[in-house]
């Protein structure tokens, strides 16, 4: 039984991504025009890539993600272990509840949200220009609205993670003399690291993908890389857009390669 489900697990990763995957390897091995492959195999693409300015806008994705995977973690670490000082343990189901429905609510809507939300016309929009801040259309703008489309996941991976701490951990460390800010420092955000990986790699991953954000808070002062393989696939260049995205595809294989390292050192580490 156990061997039969391992193989249609493989067959059915295979079938969705390793397929699409293949062809899109094929493709990005062909030169396009007018839609239609000409010649034979070549790295064409790849060559024409390297001298356009999608290095460019693929590091200022890689930057962007970088943020966002940051900010995430900190701010998701921060309110789990805060809310589980003072907040019960029905409070906190609650939130769960809330962020759940935040996070599955669809990144267009939300994004529409934070957009009005921040507008000239909206409830904090004379707030947002009296402060000075950076207007909403730049890198900033991006950073922000992308982290409010990966936040709610992130802090749900972290109350997960907190979940399975054991309370009797850290009530011997109470018991003992240790105050709640050493509790806290000492105990449980060590054994949070692997939660603050994946947070890190989750939130990274969702914002380097991410073209909802960059196209209704970017505009055309943010142009990053996933709009670029857009940009190719409009004017029926599949060869470039397929070998742009095989190269975000690197990127991504890469974070993941390095959350999972990160993790085996920190279990090796205990």
């Amino acid at each position: 039984m156990r061997r039969a489900l391992g193989l249609s697990h493989f067959l059915w990763q295979g079938i969705l991504f390793g397929l699409p995957l293949i062809y899109l390897v094929v493709t990005s091995l062909h030169h396009y025009e007018l839609g239609m492959p000409r010649g034979s195999v070549t790295l064409h693409n790849y060559r024409a890539l390297m001298a356009s300015p999608f290095l460019i806008s693929g590091m200022r994705s890689i930057l962007v993600s970088i943020c966002v995977a940051v900010l995430s973690a900190f701010i998701s670490s921060g309110t789990v272990v805060c809310t589980w000082i003072v907040a019960s343990p029905k409070v906190r189901w609650w939130i769960i509840v809330a962020c759940a429905l935040v996070f599955f609510a669809g990144a267009m809507p939300r994004t529409y949200a934070l957009e009005f939300v921040f507008s000239a016309n909206g409830p904090l929009g004379p707030l947002w220009r009296w402060l000075s801040v950076v207007p909403l259309d730049s890198t900033l703008g991006v950073v922000l609205a992308s982290l409010g489309l990966v936040l709610p996941l992130a802090l749900i991976i972290m109350y997960a993670f907190r979940r399975s701490i054991p309370d009797d951990l850290l009530d011997c460390a109470r018991d003992l003399g240790a105050r709640e800010l050493t509790v806290q420092l000492s105990i449980v955000l060590p054994l949070l690291r692997p939660a603050l990986i994946v947070t890190s790699v989750v939130s990274f991953l969702l914002a380097f993908g991410d073209v909802v954000a960059v196209s209704l808070i970017g505009g055309s002062q943010l142009y990053t890389a996933p709009l670029q393989v857009l940009d190719y696939i409009r004017i029926d260049d599949w060869g470039s857009a397929a070998a742009a995205s095989v190269m975000l595809v690197a990127v991504v294989v890469a974070m993941i390669a390095l959350g999972t390292s990160l993790i085996a050192v920190d279990a090796r580490r205990r």
